[in-house]
């Protein structure tokens, strides 16, 4: 029995998440396919997204009923829960077909506002019809256990490294493949406000060119920075080891779905510099009890990036030690139970011997 995964992978993010499922299900023995959704012409219109969703949503309907004809498979996992919002959920349960929906935070706290009523309706009919959502973490299953009809708990599996020694001279990473969800112009104004107090320290900001960042901050009216190297979408591997060797990551979000490259910082021991978010963002909730004096509104985040310019090695050691402990929920070690009472729930049944 197939388990077929419909995928916008919209984003980073995103595609981690369908790459992450994929691997388990593969690790699990289960037989499955990805069918990413390709816009193609029509990808200029994903933005604003209170339009773009629904150009994502119908390409997912079109794109499962193609899958359908072919054959019918076991089960359905959206990834993300816009590839859902107009499946034909009547068909499918008439075939025997269940459906389950990756999702990290519910479009209610994602986007507010009268552009985005239809958004939030039709995913809460895709929440209330689906047989399971797939919730990311405890923040996650906290907000969609009331919307759903049963949550599953399938953490992304992020594997704790051993803690590197940070550069010399520092370097701080920011990524800002949205930049204003990001709040990139946030992350600028502190940085020029920290003038002389970060000394030979880079900041580099990974997820965006340094054109798009530029016409950004000149429509926020900040100046150009110095100090500032803007890296562009690096390759996963070359992102990784600049984040390993950082002084600290900073982030200053509006909104936050999950905040994987938050949590993945700390899953490396670095300190994470942050501001609150709306969303879900996992990681705040734990860099505030790992160091509260990193943790600030947005009129103090050069303040926290002065402190965790000074933080002394035996405390970052502290700091990875503890944070390797809070990560637990969010560990490999927890896909595969997990993912296995997930398909439990939908009746794909396990591999042989399983």
């Amino acid at each position: 029995m197939s388990v077929l995964l419909i995928s916008p992978a919209g984003t980073g993010g995103w595609r981690s998440n369908e790459r992450a499922l994929a691997q388990s299900l593969d690790g699990l023995g289960v037989e499955n396919r990805v069918r990413r959704i390709d816009l193609g012409r029509l990808e200029r219109l994903r933005h604003p997204w209170a339009t773009g969703s629904l150009i994502v949503a119908a390409a997912a309907r079109r794109e499962l009923k193609r899958e359908l004809r072919q054959g019918n498979p076991g089960a359905v996992i959206a990834v993300n829960s816009t590839a859902a919002m107009l499946f034909p959920f009547r068909r499918l349960r008439r075939l025997g077909i269940p459906v389950a929906i990756r999702i990290d935070c519910p479009a209610s706290e994602q986007f507010p506002g009268f552009a985005h009523a239809l958004h939030r309706r039709l995913e809460r009919r895709a929440l209330r019809t689906a047989d399971l959502a797939l919730t990311m973490g405890p923040q996650s299953t906290q907000l969609l256990r009331p919307l759903a009809r049963q949550t599953v708990e399938v953490p992304l599996g992020v594997a704790i490294s051993p803690p590197a020694a940070p550069t010399d001279p520092p370097v701080l990473v920011a990524y800002a493949g949205q930049p204003e969800f990001k709040g990139l112009d946030l992350i600028v104004r502190s940085w020029i406000e920290l003038g002389g107090r970060r000394d030979r320290a880079t900041l580099v900001v990974t997820g965006v060119e340094s054109g798009e960042a530029y016409a950004f901050l000149k429509r926020h009216g900040v100046a150009e920075p110095e100090g500032v190297r803007w890296a562009g979408i690096l390759p996963r591997a070359e992102h990784d080891e600049l984040v390993a060797g950082a002084t600290a990551f900073v982030s200053a979000s509006r909104l936050e779905g999950y905040g994987i490259a938050q949590i993945e910082a700390l899953a490396a021991g670095v300190p994470l510099v942050t501001t609150p978010s709306s969303g879900v963002y996992e990681a705040q909730p734990l860099a505030r009890e790992l160091a509260p004096e990193l943790c600030a509104e947005p009129a103090g985040l050069a303040d926290a990036i002065a402190a965790s310019l000074q933080l002394p090695p035996e405390r970052r050691a502290e700091y990875a030690r503890r944070a390797a402990v809070l990560l637990a929920p969010y560990a490999p070690d927890r896909v595969e139970p997990t993912l296995r009472e997930a398909l439990s729930a939908l009746g794909v049944p396990g591999p042989p011997g399983a």
